[in-house]
């Protein structure tokens, strides 16, 4: 069963970097938005495109430092493809090459 816990996202990284490239493409949009000396400035295709590359490249940042979630529902992620016994069997016959030197 997943672990919820209300209000809060289950996943941090994805959420603090799609989070932050919208927030901050809305904050560029609105600065061209808003401002006539960077309007005029600025081409307009720049104008478009700026938002998004600038926001991809701090919700990169952000997903990246962004804590990571502990999701102890999933168990290790380790799964042995051997049984104990294979794997002492394993075990066995590995020491064995290691005495004969081949």
């Amino acid at each position: 069963m997943p672990l919820k816990v209300k209000g809060t996202p289950i996943e941090t990284k994805p959420v603090a970097g799609l989070g932050t490239n919208a927030i901050i493409g809305y904050f560029i949009g609105l600065a061209f938005a808003v401002s006539p000396t960077l309007r005029d400035k600025i081409p307009l295709d720049y104008q478009l495109q700026l938002p998004i590359v600038v926001g991809t490249i701090v919700g990169g940042i952000a997903a990246y430092y962004a804590k990571h979630t502990s999701r102890p529902d999933l168990g290790s992620g380790l799964v042995l493809p051997f049984s104990d016994e294979e794997i002492e069997q394993i075990k066995y016959l590995a020491a064995q090459q290691g005495r004969n030197g081949t």
